[in-house]
């Protein structure tokens, strides 16, 4: 089931062994950090905990083999927490090495079942199926039963998503039957949440059965992700609205108490929908408005922690640049003091000196460079977040649309525009010239959002249309303009009119940008048209359009470029 972890008592019965055996001098201040980052996460304060252990792993360069592979398995398991499955997987993939070389047959097991974990939680069937099989030729009549209860649940789970439901029964049930033997009973309120996901759609009084079990198990023993993900699973077999928010409002409250800020936007998310089904669009935008702060937030924490790594590695590398010099600055001095009158000597502390230099503008060249690919990084990761916006926004109006059809006038006008304005938001952040794009390709495109509209009601379209390039305020307005015209031809020009054509020219002629748009729409002929919204931006694009209705509607304007 989505959310299954890997508890702290897990981890300490996995790794008792690699404790007995670590000498005192791998306890240093990486041990130290690595103490401190357990103690949050038992009190499930994960960005802390994160955050510690960050500071462990960097120090634990000169550790022990079976100290290192505590640590990456540690810092594994809190990666997984954040759904960093990247990097979660490198960690757990190093620790699996060092134990792995060490033939410690349990911690094999224990990482290889994790491992399996991650690829299901990223729905990799593949990887799935190939690690937790790999773990499935380990177990033995010696192994912990803590650690084969892990390896049974994290199979059922996989069974249950990519193979076998009645496999990922057998072994959840298996699982419930060594509940005496089993110390860590987050394992056991997996296996019966795992048990509810398996009969929610055969059987829901079974299903509503199990969840309730693991319920009342993870508020006995006070685990509290696992109570807020099984919150989550029971909002699903709700039967009304308000059952479903009583759920969810529960998980919502447990996120913030264990801080778990990737939690929290989930079930944000979540509840942004009975409410507004519900009517009650106030709770739904404060849920709404704190996705979307929390989204933000842990952007900008990833952010922040990559160019707090980027300044780090630059101290570090200046720091050894900085005794490097005070090195080469002795060894000069000596050679100074013994080879006097020798010039040989003098020639090599100039050379020394211009090599240390040179190096030294080198590494700030790349530093530079890599700060500017940091930069670009965060520009595109922006951009992107605001196309996906717009795709969103996109989403929700034509859900609305399909909702309630009688505002299909407005809305589709509404849609139109957002669509235009996203097409050239992908113009803007896709062109290598950030103050001027290629008007024509955009007009293209936009024109192709009204292909469907006009094929359905049979309107031909003849269309020319050049490149003419302009700066980026223009192009807005250019877009809009055409996103206005081919909307109030759509609904006043045609009627019960069988011949319906649409002519647009955007033509370059004697260094003047030509504009025609017309249709032969009958409605309008010989009346006086003024579109207020297409004056305004005429106004913008500080051009005198000419408005003629003798045989349909005609606008037309033209403007001198500068070359």
């Amino acid at each position: 089931m989505e959310g299954a972890i890997i508890s702290k008592r897990q981890l300490l019965i996995a790794l008792c062994s690699v404790l007995l055996f670590c000498r005192p001098s791998a306890f240093s201040q990486a041990m130290e950090e690595f103490g401190i980052a357990k103690k949050f996460a038992g009190t499930y304060q994960i960005d802390s905990a994160y955050a510690h252990m960050q500071k462990a792993i960097r120090g634990s360069s000169k550790s022990s083999d079976r100290t290192k592979a505590l640590l990456y398995l540690h810092y594994g398991k809190l990666l997984k927490l954040k759904e960093k499955t990247d990097s979660s997987y490198i960690y757990f993939n190093k620790a699996l090495n060092i134990y792995t070389n060490d033939n410690n047959i349990d911690s094999v097991l224990f990482v290889t079942a994790s491992i399996a974990e991650v690829f299901r939680f990223r729905d990799n069937k593949e990887q799935a199926m190939h690690y937790i099989k790999k773990a499935g030729k380990l177990p033995n009549l010696k192994t912990p039963p803590d650690i084969l209860a892990y390896y049974y649940n994290r199979r059922a789970a996989i069974e249950n998503q990519f193979g076998s439901n009645t496999l990922a029964r057998s072994l959840s049930e298996k699982v419930i039957a060594m509940q005496q033997e089993v110390t860590d009973k987050e394992i056991i309120v997996y296996s019966y949440n795992e048990l509810g996901a398996i009969y929610e759609y055969a059987d829901r009084a079974k299903s509503m059965a199990c969840y309730n079990a693991a319920l009342a198990l993870s508020e006995k023993h006070n685990l509290l992700i696992a109570k807020a993900n099984i919150l989550v699973n029971l909002s699903r077999l709700a039967t009304n609205l308000d059952e479903k928010i009583h759920y969810l409002e529960e998980a919502y409250s447990l996120s913030r108490q264990t801080s778990n800020m990737d939690m929290r936007f989930k079930i944000s998310n979540l509840l942004f929908w009975p409410y507004k089904e519900k009517g009650d669009f106030k709770k739904a935008f404060e849920y709404c408005y704190e996705a979307l702060y929390l989204e933000e937030k842990m952007y900008d924490s990833r952010a922040l922690a990559r160019t707090a790594e980027i300044e780090r590695k630059y101290n570090l590398e200046k720091a050894e640049e900085d005794l490097r010099y005070k090195s080469i600055e002795v060894k000069s001095a000596q050679k100074t003091m013994i080879f006097t009158i020798i010039t040989t000597a003098l020639a090599l502390i100039v050379l020394l000196v211009v090599a240390y230099f040179y190096r030294k503008t080198s590494k700030s060249n790349k530093m530079l460079a890599e700060l500017s690919t940091e930069n670009e990084f965060l520009l595109s990761e922006a951009n992107h977040r605001i196309n996906n916006n717009l795709q969103l926004i996109t989403i929700m109006i034509s859900d609305e649309l399909r909702k309630h059809p009688e505002n299909q006038g407005q809305l589709n006008k509404v849609l139109s525009k957002v669509e235009s304005i996203a097409v050239l938001h992908r113009h803007l952040y896709k062109s290598a010239d950030k103050r001027h794009m290629d008007v024509g390709k955009y007009l293209n495109e936009v024109l192709d959002n009204f292909h469907d509209v006009f094929s359905e009601q049979g309107v031909k379209t003849m269309l020319t249309i050049e490149n003419i390039y302009l700066p980026n305020e223009e192009a807005i307005y250019m877009g809009l303009l055409v996103t206005e015209l081919c909307i109030n031809t759509l609904k006043h020009a045609f009627e019960s009119q069988e011949d319906k054509q649409v002519t647009f020219k955007f033509t370059f002629q004697d260094d003047n940008m030509v504009f025609l748009f017309s249709d032969n729409g009958k409605n309008v002929r010989g009346k006086e048209i003024n579109p207020l919204l297409v004056q305004r931006l005429c106004r913008q694009l500080k051009v005198k359009c000419t408005i003629d209705t003798g045989n349909g509607f005609l606008f037309y304007f033209d403007k001198k470029l500068e070359l």
